[in-house]
């Protein structure tokens, strides 16, 4: 036991010193802010390189491709031009005068309509006002005319 009344130092031989809990540290250990600090300090430092290089040989390549494309766009608009300028001589040859539909067209979809009539029908058609006022009576039809619509109207248009 201890002396209360001695003032003297202990000797190191009569107390032992207990050893700390954990691993010792190192001498040159950082605490935890020195440690946070060098981090911060090295994601600044760290820059980001960039090397650039060019390529020509992509570029004369997509050059060579663009060309062959306009060419391509130049023919296909070229068959465009002559379709639809085919297209319109179609139209302007179907129809007639105020846009009516030919009188070929005509024919064709009376020879169709009178085709499944009965007999009956097709003349009850040539009886009727609109055919006497509508069709005999056109001026301008020529006898040809008038043989192929009376052909059409039997359904036998040739």
């Amino acid at each position: 036991m201890r002396d209360v009344t001695n003032n003297l130092t202990a000797t190191p031989e009569t107390e032992q010193v207990k050893r700390g809990r954990g691993r010792p540290r190192k001498p040159d250990a950082m605490t935890g802010a020195q440690r946070q600090a060098a981090y911060r300090e090295r994601r600044r430092a760290v820059s980001i390189d960039v090397t650039v290089t060019e390529n020509e040989g992509p570029v004369d390549q997509m050059q060579i491709l663009r060309e062959l494309h306009e060419r391509q766009v130049s023919v296909l608009r070229n068959q465009l031009a002559r379709a639809e300028a085919e297209l319109s001589d179609l139209r302007t040859t179907t129809t007639g005068s105020g846009g009516a539909p030919a009188f070929e067209v005509m024919l064709r979809l009376l020879a169709m309509a009178c085709a499944r009539k009965p007999l009956k029908a097709q003349l009850a058609i040539r009886e009727s006002d609109v055919w006497r006022n509508g069709v005999a009576g056109a001026s301008g039809v020529s006898d040809e005319q008038m043989k192929r619509v009376a052909a059409a109207l039997a359904g036998n248009l040739t």
